[in-house]
């Protein structure tokens, strides 16, 4: 956007949606945070097989609904805690909530996150290009890097209107995706998959799905702190941000999992549903294609919020010296941190982190979840005063009415 283009001018507002009130008010933090959910989420759809679909197909969707709902209620938790004690980096957000330095175990546990989901994810760019495109492994891999490079170097803001713009082009690929399964299957092969009698045996353990999905998921919350601060000003704002991200975070899963019913209980087994969704059933094509490149530009997405995250993080550190990480700085951080993970997937690290992926859920749970529901609730309320998070100014004890 050109530095003279007038505020709010009809060319401002489409070069950068951000500016449109009521989207950066109600609509761009849950776009943000389903941009960094998707990656890891359920961008191939064997995920929610994993969490989901493994306990039976009606039983997934009310898995589903549970998460829904936890999303919900720590995000409303998250944005209420960071806009009232001015916390917009997870630092400073834990710095305040735990003792101490126990915040370092939090940045422990979300250090390995990065490195598997950036591991995964940076792998996985080289693999969709050269298995859907014929184009070479390291093409993909470096096209990846680079990106995200440009989009950390570029900084918060662009990175917010980026991550927005391609949840719209998502959205529509996802939509289009559901009506073409609803075409070739037909409404009843869809929606009366969910009635059938399948011969599979279901399970009681949804609502433990539906908690683990959220509890692997939930960081995704702590990655937007740094777009909290000019939106969420009151806790009205707090509350419908939390209700409204874990809808548009979820939307899409919903799709796909519809779009998954017609193919269960064979869809068990599939490494990668949704491709063989599209390639078996819907014939591939423009489909597959366009499924293909929104998923490429959602590992994008993904891996720029984490590292971001761990940006801004650093950054606070120099705030505290009186500093600013400068935009070189940024790119050059995320790239080296890009690298790391791609040695670390190529070298065995990440799959070894994955088997104990199991556990991190439980580690979250312990280290956000619990302290934001007992100290974090209480000071909300006022029957404790807060702890002084960071020495620079923006962090000093500020509460919001």
């Amino acid at each position: 956007m050109k530095k003279d283009a007038p505020k709010g001018s009809i060319i401002s507002k489409l070069l950068d949606i951000t500016q449109v009130k009521w989207f950066s008010r109600w609509l761009m933090i849950g776009f943000l945070c389903q941009s960094v959910l998707i990656g890891g989420g359920y961008a191939t759809g064997r995920e929610l097989v994993e969490f989901f679909m493994m306990n039976g197909l009606a039983e997934g969707l009310y898995g589903m609904v549970v998460s829904t709902v936890c999303f919900a209620l720590v995000g409303i938790l998250t944005f209420d805690y960071a806009r009232k004690f001015r916390l917009y980096n997870y630092r400073s957000f834990f710095k305040s909530l735990l003792p101490g330095s126990t915040w370092l175990v939090f940045e422990a546990g979300y250090i390995f996150l990065v490195v598997l989901v950036g591991g995964i994810l940076s792998s996985a760019a080289g693999t969709i290009l050269q298995q859907w495109f014929g184009i070479s492994y390291w093409v993909g891999v470096t096209v990846l890097l680079v990106g995200t490079s440009i989009l950390l170097f570029a900084g918060g803001k662009v990175i917010s209107t980026i991550l927005s713009y391609w949840s719209f082009f998502l959205y529509a690929v996802m939509f289009i995706f559901l009506v073409a399964t609803v075409r070739h299957f037909g409404m009843d092969g869809v929606f009366g998959s969910f009635i059938r009698d399948h011969g599979v045996a279901t399970s009681s353990n949804w609502l433990m799905g539906g908690i683990k999905y959220t509890l692997y998921n939930m960081v995704s919350f702590l990655l937007v702190l740094y777009a909290l601060q000019d939106i969420i000003k009151t806790r009205r704002d707090a509350v419908i941000n939390g209700i409204v991200a874990s809808i548009l975070m979820m939307i899409p899963a919903f799709i796909e999992y519809l779009a998954m019913a017609p193919v269960f209980p064979a869809v068990l087994e599939e490494s990668v549903p949704i491709f063989g969704i599209l390639k078996g059933h819907l014939g591939g094509g423009v489909l597959l294609s366009a499924y293909v490149l929104m998923l490429f530009g959602t590992s994008i997405e993904t891996i720029t919020g984490f590292v971001h995250g761990l940006n801004e993080r650093i950054n606070s550190v120099y705030q505290e010296k009186g500093g600013e990480m400068s935009p070189k700085m940024r790119g050059v951080v995320g790239l080296a941190v890009l690298v790391v993970c791609f040695i670390c997937a190529k070298a065995g690290l990440v799959a070894l982190i994955a088997r104990g992926y199991s556990f991190m859920a439980w580690y979250f749970l312990a280290v956000m979840v619990i302290p934001l529901a007992t100290v974090g609730l209480m000071r909300l309320r006022g029957k404790e005063m807060p702890a002084v998070p960071d020495k620079f100014e923006e962090a000093k004890v500020h509460v919001e009415p």
